[in-house]
């Protein structure tokens, strides 16, 4: 999902809801938080891995509307299980994802939550590097955003730098590699060649080490 936009429902100028925070309401009659979002389109996933992770649920209010100039576009209003603080905290966490790209992206037999943030322009040992670069946001507390945080914007600059980066690794390596992950600090390059899926680790100073690994 990319282009998202908060999104205001007519019903809540109603005195049934409350504004709480920017578009997050106060739902009167449930005791729960709400929050409506546009897109160009919403995918079913990741939707559904955002509901779970935020612990949150769909609304009716989900589906496409015409808007004042014509054209389609998609909503989805989201909502807690509650009006606990921790449920509000989970939603507030949620909103961030507007005006992000957030993506699904597989490694092995998993399926991760991301932000993207860039296509890769850089090369590594002369050969040209491209591939999504990705900020991971899986986690089931419902505790984490999709805010940038430190040093996604380093890995960021590096890897849209244009520059040429040294590292200790197969031609085959690089020319494979098709997602740039960013995790607890550092780039994992993730490459898959004849059946053998490399990692290549890179901290914001440069080449790490590669591993052979079938996660992440």
């Amino acid at each position: 999902m990319k282009d998202i936009r908060t999104f205001t429902l007519d019903k809540y100028s109603s005195d049934n809801y409350s504004e709480i925070a920017f578009g997050v309401y106060l739902n009167k009659e449930t005791d729960s938080y709400c929050f409506c979002f546009e897109a160009d389109e919403i995918e079913q996933y990741p939707l559904e891995d955002l509901l779970e992770q935020y612990n949150l649920s769909a609304t009716d209010d989900c589906g496409i509307v015409i808007g004042k100039d014509g054209k389609s576009k998609y909503i989805a209003e989201v909502e807690t299980v509650s009006s606990d603080k921790s449920d509000f905290i989970q939603l507030m966490n949620f909103t961030t994802i507007v005006g992000r790209e957030i993506i699904n992206f597989e490694i092995g037999d998993y399926v991760y939550l991301g932000v993207k943030y860039a296509d890769s322009n850089f090369s590594i040992n002369g050969i040209r590097v491209n591939a999504p670069i990705i900020g991971y946001r899986t986690d089931s507390s419902g505790m984490i955003s999709f805010d940038v945080i430190y040093p996604d914007i380093q890995y960021k600059n590096m890897f849209t730098s244009g520059e040429d980066i040294s590292a200790k690794v197969s031609t085959a390596d690089i020319e494979n590699i098709s997602l740039i992950i960013i995790k607890d600090g550092h780039a994992k390059l993730f490459s898959t060649y004849e059946e053998i899926s490399r990692m290549m680790i890179f901290n914001t100073d440069g080449f790490i080490t590669v591993e052979n690994t079938a996660g992440i």
